[in-house]
Formats: structure tokens, C-alpha cells, sequence
């Protein structure tokens, strides 16, 4: 699967007062999958330190082909493993997965 950033990051809603809000534009196609996550996917502390996005991307490219709950899954199952230690960052996970409408 191919991985492209959306570019745009934002605060967690509900939690922050008054989030500065932006607003990105992006074509999606049938097929495509949209994943938003909190930071605790890419601020999880692993043997090598924190996972990131460069890692966390590695992770999706391979989940190409599931659905959206699949994605999910294998995401949240994929940090939980390489998770060290006890600190536990929340992690949320919304995955979108795009088709025609006919």
C-alpha cells in the first residue's frame, strides 16, 4: 500500500477548551482509506524509542487491502507489541474507508 500525510494536525476535541481548528482539503478515491489517530500511536516508547510517524507509516503501508476495522485493529495490535514498559499513552484510532456510491 502506498501512505501519504495528510499534513494537518490537531488537538483532541472534547478535551481542549478552544482547539485552533484548520481546515485541509484532500481527494480521496474509492478504495481509499482515511486513519486519524491520537498521539499515542506515535508517542508510544518502544525498545528504540518512540515509535513516530516514520514508523507508524511503515505499519499501514503494510495493512494495505483490509477494511476499516481490520486497519484498526492490526494499528492498535501493531503498537501494543512493540510497546516497553508500563507507560501507556491513550490511543484512538478512527479508520474511513471510501467507495462508490452507485
Amino acid at each position: 500500500g502506498h501512505v501519504d500525510a495528510v499534513g494537518a494536525t490537531g488537538a483532541l476535541l472534547g478535551v481542549v477548551g478552544d482547539p485552533e481548528l484548520r481546515e485541509v482539503a484532500i481527494t480521496m478515491s474509492s478504495g481509499d482509506t482515511l486513519l486519524l489517530y491520537t498521539d499515542g500511536a506515535t508517542e508510544t516508547k518502544t525498545k528504540r524509542g518512540r515509535l513516530g510517524t516514520d514508523r507508524l507509516k511503515r505499519i499501514v503501508e503494510r495493512c494495505a487491502g483490509l477494511n476499516a476495522m481490520e486497519l484498526v485493529t492490526r494499528v492498535e495490535n501493531e503498537v501494543a507489541l512493540r510497546r516497553e514498559g508500563d507507560e501507556e499513552d491513550d490511543l484512538a484510532l478512527l479508520a474511513m474507508r471510501f467507495s462508490e456510491i452507485s
